[in-house]
C-alpha cells in the first residue's frame, strides 16, 4: 500500500486514499473495516456515503463547531489554508480585524502601530528553494497555501510577531457527554531560526468577557498558558516539514492558540512556516517495561511493519511521539518487547484512549537444545514446558550477529514445546529464542 498508493483510484499515486491523516496501509494494520478503519471513507467528511453506516472511526474533532448563532462562531474543520484572504462574506482564512473571531489574525506584540512592519506573518504561497533547503520551503506541506513569517524572505530583528487561530473550544465533545478523553494540537510545521536567542512558541489565551474575545485578550482570572516552550535553532527541521503533537490537558470552552516567534537585535533565518492545523482527541498507550533495558515496539494488530519505537525511561513507555509520530487512532495494537513480551491492547471509538497496559516483563522459561539421534549433521532439536493452549514463536541467531540492536530472525510459530531447525545442520553455531505470544 505505502507503494502503489489508495484503493479506490481516486489517488492512484497516494498514500493516504481518504485524506484523514492516516496512511492506507496503518489503517489495515489496524484490522481494517472491522476494527473501524476503512482506507475508502474519510471520517472527516460525516455526510460520506461510505461514512452512513459508522464504519470508518477517527477521533479527529477539529477546531470545535461551526456555528455563526449564538455569537461567536466557532470553525469545525481542519484548517488546511486553501481559500483567500480577507473574503467578508465568502470562506476565508485571514482577517485584518480582531473582531473577526472565525479567521486567522496577526500582530506585532507591543505598542506599535497595527500594521507594524515586524510583523510578518502572511498566508499564501511560500517561495523557497525546495527539501534540503533550510531557509524557506518550496511549498506549502498540503495544497497551495500555508502561514509564514515572511513567505518569501527571513523574519525580521527585534520582533515578537503573533498568530492567532480562529476562536476554538476544549470542551467535552457535546454529542459524546462521556468523552473525556485528552486533546491534542496538530499541525505540520517548517522551522529555521537563525541563532539560540530566536525562539519559538505556542501559547494558549484564554478571555473571559465578550470584550476579551473580540480582542483576543486574556481574561483578568485565566492567565496566558504556555502549551508547547521556547523552541530556538536547535529544533530547526533541517529542510522539511514536521508533524507536530501538542498533548493538552484542559477542557476549556473558550480559547485561542496564538504562535509566537520572537527574535533578538541581530542575526534571522527562514523562519516558521505552519500548514494542516486541528484540535484532535486521539489515544496514548503506555506501560512499564521490567527490566530497564531494551525498546518497545507498537504494530497494528494484522501488521508487520514498526508504527512506532519507543527506548523506556525508568522503566515507562509512553507511545505518543510530539515530533515525529501520530496520536493512535482507533484500532487494535500489538506490542514487542527485546527482551521477548508481548501484549495487546485496543483503543475503541468513544475512550477511553488512554490504554494502560500491564507490565511487560521478561518471563524466562528453560530451553533443553540438542542434536538429533541419528549423526552429529542432524537437525537441532529444540524442547520447553509448554503449556496447554501457549502460542509460541522461535527466533534465532548467529553468533555474529549476536552484537547488532535487531539481531533476532523469525523462524516459526508453534503450538507445541518443541521445535526441529533443519537449518542448524549447516551451520557452525546458533543461539534460539522462544517467546510466548498467546
Amino acid at each position: 500500500m505505502t507503494i502503489f498508493g489508495g484503493r479506490t483510484g481516486l489517488l492512484p499515486t497516494g498514500v493516504d486514499t481518504d485524506q484523514d491523516w492516516i496512511n492506507d496501509n496503518i489503517e489495515l494494520d489496524l484490522g481494517g473495516g472491522a476494527a473501524g478503519r476503512d482506507p475508502r471513507a474519510n471520517a472527516r467528511s460525516p455526510s460520506a456515503v461510505l461514512n452512513q453506516d459508522g464504519g470508518e472511526q477517527l477521533p479527529y474533532v477539529f477546531h470545535g463547531d461551526w456555528n455563526p448563532s449564538p455569537f461567536p462562531p466557532k470553525i469545525q474543520w481542519v484548517d488546511m489554508f486553501e481559500t483567500a484572504d480577507y473574503a467578508f462574506w465568502a470562506p476565508a482564512y485571514e482577517t485584518l480585524y480582531p473582531w473577526n473571531t472565525g479567521l486567522w489574525w496577526h500582530r506585532f506584540r507591543g505598542d506599535g502601530p497595527p500594521e507594524d512592519p515586524r510583523d510578518e506573518w502572511e498566508h499564501g504561497v511560500p517561495i523557497g528553494g525546495g527539501e534540503g533547503i533550510s531557509e524557506i520551503p518550496m511549498r506549502a506541506y498540503s495544497g497551495r497555501y500555508c502561514w509564514g513569517t515572511d513567505l518569501g524572505g527571513n523574519y525580521p530583528d527585534n520582533t515578537t510577531m503573533e498568530l492567532y487561530s480562529p476562536f476554538s473550544t476544549l470542551e467535552v465533545p457535546k454529542w459524546d457527554p462521556s468523552n473525556a478523553n485528552d486533546w491534542f494540537l496538530v499541525f505540520r510545521e517548517w522551522l529555521d531560526l537563525a541563532d539560540a536567542n530566536d525562539y519559538v512558541k505556542i501559547e494558549l489565551v484564554r478571555p473571559v468577557s465578550d470584550a476579551d474575545i473580540l480582542q483576543r485578550v486574556p481574561g483578568p482570572d485565566r492567565p496566558v498558558l504556555t502549551i508547547l516552550g521556547d523552541r530556538n535553532n536547535a529544533a530547526n527541521t533541517d529542510g522539511k516539514w514536521r508533524h507536530v503533537i501538542v498533548p493538552l490537558v484542559l477542557k476549556e470552552p473558550d480559547v485561542y492558540f496564538r504562535w509566537v516567534l520572537h527574535s533578538d537585535a541581530s542575526g534571522n533565518a527562514g523562519g516558521w512556516y505552519i500548514d494542516d492545523v486541528a484540535l484532535i482527541q486521539a489515544g496514548e498507550i503506555a506501560g512499564r517495561y521490567l527490566p530497564d533495558s531494551g525498546d518497545v515496539y507498537l504494530y497494528g494488530i494484522d501488521g508487520t511493519n514498526v508504527l512506532q519505537v519507543t527506548t523506556p525511561e525508568n522503566n515507562q513507555y509512553l507511545f505518543v511521539d510530539l515530533f515525529n509520530g501520530l496520536p493512535l487512532p482507533v484500532g487494535q495494537y500489538r506490542l514487542w518487547t527485546d527482551g521477548g513480551s508481548s501484549d495487546t491492547a485496543t483503543i475503541s471509538w468513544g475512550g477511553p484512549w488512554e490504554v494502560i497496559v500491564p507490565d511487560l516483563a521478561v518471563k524466562k522459561f528453560r530451553l533443553d537444545i540438542h542434536r538429533g539421534l541419528k549423526a552429529t549433521t542432524d537437525a537441532m532439536v529444540v524442547t520447553w514446558d509448554a503449556e496447554n493452549g501457549g502460542v509460541y514463536e522461535v527466533y534465532v541467531c548467529s553468533p555474529e550477529d549476536l552484537t547488532k540492536p535487531h539481531p533476532w530472525q523469525y523462524k516459526a510459530t508453534v503450538r507445541e514445546g518443541a521445535y526441529i531447525d533443519h537449518e542448524a545442520a549447516d551451520v557452525h553455531g546458533r543461539f534460539y529464542r522462544v517467546v510466548r505470544v498467546q
